[in-house]
């Protein structure tokens, strides 16, 4: 988080990172979900149990939940850094729009630490073996 708030194009970076993410959400939900989702008056017939902050959720986090609104729904610069697993897995799948998972890759590739997978990696999480097998 000091590498994000120490730098002000990291900051921008993040920001738009999280700002980004609504969006992606938001096209993984059918059409009439959405319309239901955007009116809290609609919200009671939502095909699937939710939480009542679903609106705020689906609308208005980033990445692994970061808020892009301040406690009055106003929009905020949002540069917080949780979870470099989550980071790194949006890195690997939108590339460099997130630069924590830009640093999380150089850092796994300075200490020689394979992030694309391995014939190993591959036998340690066989699908077909039971987990406790797994090793």
């Amino acid at each position: 988080q000091k590498h994000v708030d120490d730098n002000i194009e990291m900051k921008m970076k993040m920001n738009t990172m999280h700002q980004s993410v609504p969006a992606i959400r938001r096209k993984f939900i059918p059409e009439d979900w959405l319309d239901r989702l955007d009116s809290e008056d609609k919200m009671r017939t939502f095909p699937l149990k939710t939480t009542p902050n679903a609106p705020k959720i689906i609308n208005k986090s980033g990445l692994v939940g970061v808020s892009l609104t301040d406690k009055e729904g106003a929009p905020v610069h949002a540069h917080e850094v949780k979870c470099l697993h989550a980071n790194l897995a949006d890195f690997m799948i939108r590339g460099s729009i997130n630069p924590i998972g830009e640093l999380v890759i150089a850092g796994l590739a300075a200490r020689g630490i394979r992030y694309d997978g391995t014939d190993d990696c591959a036998k340690m999480c066989d699908l077909k073996k039971p987990i406790v097998k797994c090793s």
